[in-house]
């Protein structure tokens, strides 16, 4: 149980490695965001263009 924690600590330890960490993340978050409102909003502006 113990051994397998500290590789966990060891990456969310400030430093380099953390903020390059957090580069991906936000990159992958916005891009999942992009994905996301792309699915969500396309049907409504399709039906929007049919209405007018």
């Amino acid at each position: 149980m113990h051994s397998s924690r500290i590789p966990i600590l060891e990456t969310y330890r400030p430093g380099p490695t953390s903020s390059e960490n957090l580069m991906l993340r936000k990159r992958l978050f916005f891009d999942l965001k992009a994905r996301y409102n792309y699915t969500l909003f396309k049907p409504r502006q399709n039906r929007s263009l049919t209405a007018r």
